[in-house]
């Protein structure tokens, strides 16, 4: 018996293969703790998950890929709901897969179905799970079909990129990874340092400013927040705009003058 979930991490390799990021942090090292595995938002968590940089010049954007995995140790057909629960990753991915063992047969009605959801379709070999990471290569998985492109739902293409610690910088709107360090950008920065500025703001309009003071924070609806962020690129170039690298090397001068007092 052959668990699903020894499948996952071979997959990962395979889309980082075709060009995705799937949360490798070291060379040659793939750990499953880091790989964008059985991660989502609520019930709809995704076996295997890739994010790709398809930005030009003057436009940063990327496109995240999903693959839903099923085993079987005893041959049966693809079921329309397998079908129906790769679909609902359009939600927040571009590209849905649904990957399937050989022992899982594809109909042509099943190619069908997948086409009319614009789901993609994948033939997984059933001794796949037992290559070693440098053995993976791309021609080791069949595409049955190709999927379409799917316009995902953008608040909730954020939260997810945001589960796997992926956000957009809110004034170059350039996506990053957030916890990784710029030593060598920033070398006054502590190692493992993240790697942005975390701003909190009101939801104003949830605020209900004719039952209750936008700024009374302890109200339950002053407890309404968004999130935004900007990458330490962006915080460095406006700490040179206005001045302030040279204004906290005057502080600390007159820190020291004072201390020599």
């Amino acid at each position: 018996m052959v668990a699903e979930s020894r499948y996952y991490r071979n997959l990962a390799i395979w889309l980082e293969r075709r060009g995705y990021y799937v949360g490798r942090s070291e060379p040659k090292v793939y750990s499953s703790r880091e790989l964008f595995i059985r991660k989502g938002m609520k019930k709809a968590q995704v076996d295997v998950a890739g994010v790709k940089n398809v930005g030009k010049s003057y436009f940063d954007d990327i496109e995240i890929a999903t693959i839903e995995v099923k085993h079987s140790n005893t041959p049966r057909p693809l079921s329309l709901l397998e079908l129906e629960q790769t679909k609902v990753y359009q939600t927040y991915a571009h590209d849905c897969y649904l990957a399937v063992t050989d022992r899982i047969s594809i109909t042509e009605e099943n190619k069908t179905d997948a086409r009319n959801r614009g789901i993609g379709l994948l033939k997984i070999p059933l001794d796949f799970y037992k290559k070693k990471p440098n053995q993976v290569k791309i021609d080791d998985i069949e595409v049955v079909q190709t999927p379409n492109k799917a316009t995902p739902n953008e608040i909730e293409m954020l939260e997810f990129l945001g589960i796997l610690g992926i956000v957009r910088c809110t004034l170059c709107s350039c996506y990053f990874h957030h916890w990784i360090a710029y030593e060598e950008e920033f070398p006054n920065l502590p190692p493992k340092s993240r790697s942005f500025k975390w701003l909190v703001r009101n939801k104003v309009f949830e605020l209900f400013p004719d039952k209750v003071d936008q700024f009374d924070i302890k109200h339950k609806h002053g407890k309404s927040k968004i999130w935004r962020h900007l990458c330490l690129l962006c915080v460095e170039d406006l700490a040179k705009l206005y001045g302030i690298g040279k204004l906290r090397k005057d502080i600390d001068a007159l820190k020291r003058k004072i201390a020599k007092l």
